[in-house]
C-alpha cells in the first residue's frame, strides 16, 4: 500500500466515515495487523513520553515545594532567632541608634558597628569608638567584641575605643560595670578584669596585655557624643587620631612627642584653636604646610 492510501485511511476515519465506505478491501488481514501494531506502538510511545514528562515534572514541582517550604521554614526560624543590624559613620559624623533590644548607642566617626541577637545572647561586633547604654536583660547576656578584646555586660553604660589605626583600645565605664577579657596567647592565659564605674582599661594589642585598671576624674565619659573632647593623661597620639577623624584633615607631630600625655577639654572648639592649644602645652608650634598641619615642640610638659 502506498502512503496517500494510508492517509486518506485514516482521514476518513477522523472524519467519520462507516467502515463501508472505506476503500480498505484490497488491504490484506496481516497489512491490517502490521499497521496497527505500528500505530498503536507509537500511541504507546507517546503516551509513555507524556506520562514520564508529567513525571519528571510533577516530581520536580513536588522537589521544589519541598525545598521552599523547608527554606521559608528555616529562614523564618532563623528570622525569628536572630536579629541583625549594621550601622556605620563618616568622617565628621557621629550616629545615635536604637538597637533591636533597646539599648542605645552613640556610634563616633568612623566607625563599624553590627548587631547581632538571637534567644540566647547580644553580640556586637565594633570597629572604631562607640558608647553604649545597654539595656538590662536577665540571663541575657551583651557582649562587645573588639579584635581581640571581648567586653562582658549584662546592663550599663560605658565607652569603647578602637580604632584600628591605633595600638590600644580602651574601654571607660560610666554605671555599673563590666568584665574584659582578651584573647590567650600559646603560653598565657588571660583572665577577665572587671571594671566598675567612673574607671578605665586600656589594652595593648601587640603585647596582649592590660594596664592597671584607672580611676576616672569625672563622670565625662562618652562626652564626644555632643561635640566634647575631653583628655586625661592621653598620649598626643590619640587626640590626632580623633582630630584627623573629626575635621578630615591630616596632621603629623614630631616622633618625641607622640607620646606626651594630655589633659585638656574642648568644647566644640575650631581646629586652628585647638592645635594651637595643643603646640603651647609642649612650648611648640603649628605650621601649615600642603594640605598638613604640622605639630612642634620642645617636650612633654
Amino acid at each position: 500500500m502506498d502512503e496517500q492510501s494510508i492517509v486518506h485511511y485514516f482521514n476518513e476515519i477522523e472524519h467519520g466515515a462507516g467502515e463501508e465506505q472505506i476503500d480498505h478491501e484490497s488491504w490484506t488481514d496481516e497489512q491490517h495487523h502490521q499497521i496497527y501494531q505500528r500505530i498503536r506502538g507509537a500511541v504507546d510511545q507517546q503516551q509513555t513520553a507524556k506520562r514520564g514528562a508529567f513525571g519528571y515534572a510533577a516530581t520536580a514541582v513536588v522537589a521544589a515545594i519541598i525545598i521552599l517550604l523547608i527554606g521559608y521554614t528555616v529562614f523564618d526560624q532563623f528570622k525569628s532567632a536572630v536579629v541583625l543590624q549594621e550601622f556605620a559613620t563618616g568622617t565628621g559624623e557621629v550616629k545615635d541608634v536604637i538597637l533591636a533590644d533597646g539599648t542605645h548607642v552613640w556610634l563616633n566617626n568612623m566607625s563599624r558597628l553590627t548587631y547581632a541577637e538571637s534567644k540566647q545572647e547580644r553580640k556586637i561586633q565594633l570597629s572604631g569608638e562607640a558608647y553604649f547604654d545597654v539595656a538590662s536583660k536577665a540571663h541575657h547576656p551583651f557582649t562587645v567584641q573588639v579584635g581581640d578584646m571581648l567586653v562582658e555586660v549584662l546592663g550599663t553604660s560605658f565607652n569603647v575605643r578602637a580604632h584600628i589605626d591605633e595600638p590600644m583600645m580602651q574601654v571607660s565605664v560610666q554605671s555599673g560595670s563590666i568584665a574584659v577579657s582578651g584573647r590567650p596567647s600559646a603560653n598565657k592565659q588571660i583572665k577577665p578584669v572587671h571594671v566598675h564605674a567612673n574607671e578605665q582599661l586600656t589594652y595593648h594589642i601587640h603585647k596582649g596585655e592590660f594596664d592597671a585598671v584607672k580611676q576616672l576624674w569625672d563622670t565625662s565619659t562618652g562626652d564626644w557624643r555632643s561635640g566634647i573632647l575631653q583628655y586625661q593623661a592621653v598620649p598626643l597620639r590619640l587626640i590626632i587620631g580623633d582630630l584627623e577623624r573629626s575635621f578630615g584633615i591630616r596632621i603629623i607631630a614630631e616622633k618625641k612627642l607622640l607620646d606626651c600625655p594630655i589633659s585638656a577639654v574642648f568644647d566644640d572648639d575650631p581646629l586652628t584653636k585647638i592645635l594651637t592649644i595643643l603646640a603651647s602645652t609642649m612650648e611648640g608650634d603649628v605650621i601649615y604646610e600642603k594640605g598638613t598641619y604640622k605639630l612642634t615642640g620642645k617636650s612633654c610638659n
